[in-house]
This record gives C-alpha cells, sequence and structure tokens, in this order.
C-alpha cells in the first residue's frame, strides 16, 4: 500500500485551517471574559475557567483537523500504520526511549547549570492538578493525551515540516519543525527562553521518526500522546 504524500498546497491548507480554529477559539475565550467576570473568581474557579478555555480551543482545533483531513488521516495513512503494525510499533518503542533519553540528558544539564528542571508549563500543570477539581484533571487528560499530540504533530510534524522540506533539505526540515515546535511552547513568557531547549530536544526526536519512518504522522501523533500520559501520570501521583 503507498502512502499518499501531501502536497505543498495541503500543507498550506493545514496551518491555514488550523490558523481559522485557533481564531475562533479565540473569540470564544473573548466571549466568555466578557460574560463571566474571571478576575472576580476564585483561584480554583479561575484554574477551572482556563481548563475549560484549553479544552474548548483544543478540540474545536482536532474536530476541524481530522474532519477536512479525514481522508489523508484514515483512508491512507491510518491503513497503512496498520499494514506495518510491526514496524509502526517499533518506530514509536525508538520514539519513546529518545525521548527519555534526552530529557534525562536536558534535566542533568538544568542541574548542572543550577537551573529549576521543572519548566513553567509543568508548573502551571501541577497548580491545575492540585486544585482537586475533577473536571481540571480530566480536561488536562483530554487535552494533553488525545488532543494535543492530534493538533500539533499535524501542524508541526505534518505541515510545517513539509512546507520547510519542499524548499530545502529534509536536516533544515527536521530543525526547523523542532524550532518552530519549542518556540510556541514558551512564547507565552520568553523570560524562562532557556525552557526551549527541552522542548527543541523533544521536537527533534519527533520529527526525526517522522523523517525517518517515511513521514508517516500517527507513529509522532502516538509517541507524543505517551509521552504525554507519562507525564500526566508523574503530576497526579
Amino acid at each position: 500500500m503507498k502512502k499518499q504524500i501531501l502536497s505543498k498546497n495541503t500543507h498550506h491548507a493545514i496551518l491555514t485551517v488550523y490558523l481559522l480554529a485557533l481564531f475562533f477559539s479565540f473569540a470564544i475565550q473573548v466571549l466568555a471574559m466578557l460574560i463571566i467576570d474571571v478576575e472576580a473568581l476564585s483561584s480554583d474557579a479561575q484554574n477551572t475557567f482556563n481548563a475549560a478555555m484549553n479544552l474548548t480551543a483544543y478540540t474545536l482545533q482536532a474536530v476541524v483537523l481530522l474532519h477536512f483531513f479525514k481522508t489523508y488521516l484514515f483512508k491512507n495513512q491510518w491503513q497503512y500504520f496498520k499494514h506495518h503494525l510491526r514496524f509502526s510499533l517499533y518506530m514509536i518503542m525508538i520514539s519513546l526511549y529518545l525521548m527519555f533519553s534526552v530529557l534525562i540528558l536536558t534535566q542533568g544539564l538544568f542541574l548542572v547549570f543550577d537551573i529549576d528542571p521543572i519548566s513553567p508549563n509543568q508548573a502551571a500543570l501541577e497548580q491545575l492538578i492540585q486544585s482537586g477539581s475533577f473536571f481540571n484533571v480530566f480536561s488536562l487528560f483530554i487535552v494533553a493525551v488525545v488532543l494535543a499530540p492530534i493538533v500539533e504533530e499535524m501542524v508541526y510534524r505534518k505541515a510545517i515540516y513539509g512546507l520547510i522540506k519542499n524548499a530545502t533539505k529534509p536536516v533544515f526540515a527536521v530543525l526547523g519543525s523542532a524550532f518552530v515546535f519549542a518556540f510556541v511552547h514558551v512564547l507565552i513568557d520568553l523570560s524562562n527562553f532557556v525552557y526551549i531547549v527541552p522542548y527543541f530536544a523533544l521536537g527533534l526526536v519527533l520529527s526525526f521518526i517522522y523523517y525517518y519512518s517515511g513521514r508517516l504522522i500517527f507513529i509522532p501523533i502516538f509517541a507524543h500522546a505517551l509521552m504525554n500520559l507519562y507525564t500526566f501520570i508523574l503530576l497526579i501521583l
């Protein structure tokens, strides 16, 4: 079975669809903030509001991407994944091994240079879980383990990697897509830019595995989901 390779126009289409979904999710959040006085809420209520908005945004983005690209994903990529299941599972295992390795390495470097290995993103997730709200924990699980891997791999690996590769060599596509992936994760707080290092390392692994597997998107999706699941379990223990 031959895999369908996306054209440059389709890579642009993925980014366009994603940005439109991002815009509408932002509009929903603005509307919700106009209706609800968030600043007047308690700290726990604010955490729940943020969790609800995050869940809404990722749900919208994932649903839109899955709808517009369902033929490519499920009639081609998923079928190829199933027909080459042993290879696919092997690639996922290699991905996890490499991601654990680079995380251990980067955290070790942070400790050597006396940098807190817990990123602001992770600290925010810990605070969300510590709120004790079932909805907060459940929404975090759905976003981190189900929705975010689909959305982020479609955007950073499939679209951005593809666009860079169409213009230059695969090595630059691997590096470029990994950098964009990492930069977006630290964009909200550039004062903690040093935390781009672990995200870049993880992005490198996912982009490399995507390239090495012949651009089979479900391999980085599942690897990303399993890594997030591991992190989620650590947070709730």
